[in-house]
């Protein structure tokens, strides 16, 4: 391998990167109109897949977003066929409703919480 040490620092950044912990909610966007609705139940999750170089990731989201997951963001990539989400769910579904629904998309190796930070 050529440059060792880059790829370890990009490594390493990448993880550093899912470990942040998300920036704190303003009080003045508490007391806005929109915050008076019903909070949305947004969850980070790691998804590993199956074949990652057959996966197409603007198909994938709206995949998710068809499931039942009105937003789908990509976070970033763990490795080469790991990568974190953060997905929005339906109020009333628990998080092991999500977690299921996923272990059953074909191209889904494993999903699992990404518990290194919390989302609001």
């Amino acid at each position: 391998m050529k440059y060792p040490i880059a790829v370890a620092l990009a490594i390493a950044v990448c993880l550093l990167a899912c470990a942040q912990e998300a920036p704190a909610t303003s009080p003045v966007a508490a007391h806005s109109a929109g915050a008076m609705a019903a909070p949305k139940a947004y969850v980070r999750i790691v998804v590993q897949f199956r074949n990652p170089s057959a996966i197409d990731a603007r198909a994938f989201v709206q995949r998710l977003q068809a499931a039942g997951h009105p937003s789908v963001h990509y976070i970033g990539a763990v490795s080469g066929d790991t990568h974190v989400y953060r997905l929005q769910h339906a109020p009333g579904q628990s998080l092991q409703q999500v977690l299921q629904r996923l272990h059953t998309m074909p191209e889904i190796a494993d999903a699992r919480l990404d518990d290194k930070i919390k989302v609001p």
